[in-house]
């Protein structure tokens, strides 16, 4: 956020208006500790994950079951035939629980998981039924 932006327009989208330095940023995202090169590589790994999995096709089914509060569920449908995808957010500070009817792949961790799970605080997951 640019703040000071913000405190020197005085109207509130000027908070993300900030401009940049292209050497400044290619600086920031050739050190693989600081967030913003984090923040690049957690999004390329998403795409990547989106572009490989067909329950993510623009026009396939999507359908939103009730969930508890705080957590967002969306479940995802190839266009052809295929498992379901569940993908959870959790919209809270706080840690929530969640059972699995099903084994699950865990898109981003490339693993297997059952029965309860924990979704950190702002966390996500994608999860692919029957992997």
């Amino acid at each position: 956020n640019d703040l000071e932006g913000l405190e020197q327009k005085r109207y509130p989208r000027a908070i993300n208006r900030q401009k940049f330095i292209r050497s400044a940023i290619e600086t920031w995202l050739r050190d693989a500790s600081s967030i913003n090169a984090q923040v690049l590589k957690g999004l390329r790994e998403m795409i990547t994950v989106r572009q490989q999995v067909s329950q993510f096709h623009p026009l396939g089914r999507y359908s939103f079951p009730p969930i508890e509060d705080g957590l967002l569920a969306i479940e995802r449908r190839p266009l052809k035939e295929g498992p379901r995808l569940l993908a959870y957010f959790n919209l809270t500070q706080s840690a929530k629980r969640l059972q699995l009817s099903a084994e699950c792949n865990d898109l981003m961790e490339n693993r297997s998981k059952k029965g309860e799970i924990e979704l950190h605080a702002y966390d996500f997951v994608w999860l692919l039924e029957g992997s």
